[in-house]
């Protein structure tokens, strides 16, 4: 017999299932995407014009990078397509991602022509010369900020910072520098921090960290004071080309201007003293540094416990590793993958289990060369059974495309593990259910 439902669910409609993009994306509304026919035009009647939203739909959809630009073209002419910046940076990265600079530069070269027939701001043209920074392209981030003039924007300061950090992305530090004294000299640009900043870095990058420290003057002559930020710079380029000396001239600098030291300025100072094999002045810097009222963070410990494993004194990189937690600062998975491969260097196999097992814990597995050198220690040792289980744990949470590594790895082993197991090892009956 059948069951009769209440009066009040009689004018339900029935469930129906759910599918994305349903009455988005179909044959009607784009047919090239089905059929692979040819792309009817925007006046055509046979398809409605899509909307700003939809398009962001297919861009995101879509993986043949020819589609994906000739999509691209049609949203460009909807006029309010340009205000959605996460379009312009996700397409621009995905074609960079499968190497299509040709059509990165097709994309941007449109948005360009369209900018000439729009009042298009200048922000839209940052946008541009920034997208050809991050999809790898210099030479046409610079030709972007040359043909500012013919987009009625000018040479603004906020499209040369761009096409700086477009060439100090590629790590073309001397163009930097070329670019800086061109514009210094032909076109009316007043440079602010970001300019200072980048070529700044150029210099140290270049070695010339004597004239990124006589930049500092003429920063201030333009009316920028210069931050921690910019003295840090300066501090790493002296240090970099060992010139304690000059460093120290940078942190008396820094004081004279009022200045004050950040986390950066001491992991800076902490990485030099250990780079020296001075780890113990380094944490002598540590104490000073807490009690300027500056926390140490985990690049600071970190920093400190390579230093003493460097220098073989692995109680105090412990004590280090231990004090981490103490001051409100747990080790990260680079304290620990650091940790055992000293460990492991200086062949303390049964230390370095212990604090592999912990970081396991944690869900924290090293990495496949730090594992091979504990497995093949432990096999030394005669912990095979040890070494089995952290291959069969470490096995379990690597992906699937480590597999062939890890069998590598038990080939290499001694003979002794196979003749302790009775037969070949089956390592996935050893690993642990997650």
């Amino acid at each position: 017999m059948e069951r009769k439902l209440p009066c009040a669910f009689k004018f339900l409609p029935p469930l129906r299932p759910h599918y994305p993009y349903r009455s988005l994306c179909t044959s009607h509304t784009f047919p090239e995407l089905f059929f692979g026919a040819k792309k009817p035009s925007i006046q055509s009647p046979r398809r409605r014009r899509l909307g700003p939203y939809e398009f962001l739909s297919f861009l995101k959809l879509e993986k043949d990078p020819d589609r994906l630009v000739s999509i691209w073209k049609e949203a460009s002419e909807h006029h309010r397509f340009h205000h959605h910046r996460s379009a312009y940076e996700s397409t621009v990265k995905k074609l960079a991602s499968v190497n299509r600079p040709d059509a990165v530069e097709e994309i941007l070269e449109h948005e360009k022509q369209l900018s000439r027939s729009r009042p298009y701001n200048e922000g839209f043209i940052v946008r541009i010369i920034t997208l050809y920074g991050r999809a790898g392209m210099p030479d046409q981030a610079v030709k972007t900020f040359r043909q500012c003039p013919d987009f009625d924007c000018g040479h603004s300061v906020k499209c040369f910072n761009a096409a700086l950090c477009a060439l100090y992305a590629a790590k073309q530090h001397q163009r930097i520098l070329d670019l800086y004294s061109e514009i210094k000299e032909t076109v009316n640009i007043k440079p602010n921090l970001t300019t200072f900043l980048t070529v700044i870095k150029a210099l140290c990058q270049v070695g010339s960290s004597n004239s990124g420290y006589s930049m500092l003057d003429e920063m201030v002559k333009h009316g920028c004071s210069p931050d921690t930020v910019t003295f840090n710079v300066v501090l790493k380029g002296f240090y970099n080309e060992a010139k304690p000396q000059e460093a120290a001239r940078v942190l008396k600098k820094m004081s004279e201007m009022g200045c004050h030291p950040d986390v950066h300025t001491y992991n800076i100072r902490i990485l030099n003293l250990c780079n020296e094999s001075k780890s113990d002045e380094a944490k002598a810097l540590l104490r000073v540094m807490r009690a300027d009222g500056i926390k140490p963070n985990t690049l600071s410990y970190n920093t400190l416990i390579e230093g003493f494993c460097k220098e073989h004194n692995l109680v105090e990189a412990n004590k280090v590793f231990v004090d981490m937690a103490g001051n409100e600062c747990d080790p990260n998975n680079q304290s620990y993958y650091t940790f055992i491969y000293y460990l492991c260097i200086e062949e303390e196999f049964d230390w370095a289990l212990e604090v592999c097992d912990e970081s396991i814990r944690k869900n924290w597995v090293p990495n496949i060369s730090v594992l091979q050198m504990l497995i093949e220690g432990l096999v030394k040792i005669s912990k095979v059974d040890s070494a089995c289980r952290i291959i069969g744990e470490a096995r379990s949470r690597f992906p699937s495309r480590c597999v062939g590594l890890w069998d590598d790895i038990e080939k290499a082993l001694s003979k002794e593990i196979v003749q302790s197991a009775g037969s070949p090892i089956s390592l996935e009956a050893k690993s642990p259910k997650m």
